[in-house]
This record gives C-alpha cells, structure tokens and sequence, in this order.
C-alpha cells in the first residue's frame, strides 16, 4: 500500500496486488474519505505495510498505519533524486533504495 498508485509496474512485475491512497497525479491527495477507505482495505485484506513517497506528505500513510496496526514501511523514491550526499543520487540508487525499502517493510527485516 502507497501513498499514491506509481508502482503498477513493480506490482505486476513481481505478482503483487497494488493499493493506494489516490490514483497518480490526483487533485485530491489523502482526503479524510481516501484516508478511510484505505484504512478499511488494510484492515480487510491485512496489508503487512505502508509505504509513502518521497514527493508527498507521509502523514497519511503513517495515519493508515497508525490505525490499522500495520507498518510504515518508510519512505519510496518514485522521480526524485537526492543530492550527492543523499539517499539516491542516480537513478540505479533510487531502484535500489526503493527496492530495499520495499522488501524491508514487507518482510520486517
């Protein structure tokens, strides 16, 4: 589960079920009914964790989080890169990190 649907491509990749907070580019991003119907989905089908990406605000994903009992996975880099000193400075880091992020928080290691 992320913040916003930018990852149908690694969901149908790795044979993953792919849920969101809003649709990509939205008008709307984490409103009080997107918030609650997600929440309803996580607690439905026992989402093990919560992502958020590094573009948007992770309070409404650590807000899913917080009330579903699920973890927050951290934080995913969809289109932005860090500065030399950061997180992921190329595009094979973003993967990678991203990557990482994902398995961590899927499997709690």
């Amino acid at each position: 589960m992320t913040s916003e649907g930018a990852f149908s491509y690694l969901a149908s990749d790795y044979g993953l079920k792919e849920a969101f907070l809003w649709p990509i580019n939205a008008d709307g991003q984490g409103t009080p009914q997107q918030v609650r119907e997600v929440i309803d989905l996580v607690k439905k089908h026992q989402i093990p964790a919560i992502f958020s990406e590094s573009t948007v605000s992770a309070k409404p994903a650590q807000q899913v989080a917080r009330e579903t009992g699920a973890r927050y996975g951290g934080v995913l880099y969809v289109d932005s890169l860090t500065s030399k000193s950061g997180n992921v400075p190329t595009y094979v880091d973003l993967l990678q990190v991203t990557l990482d992020t994902i398995v961590k928080g899927l499997t709690n290691k």
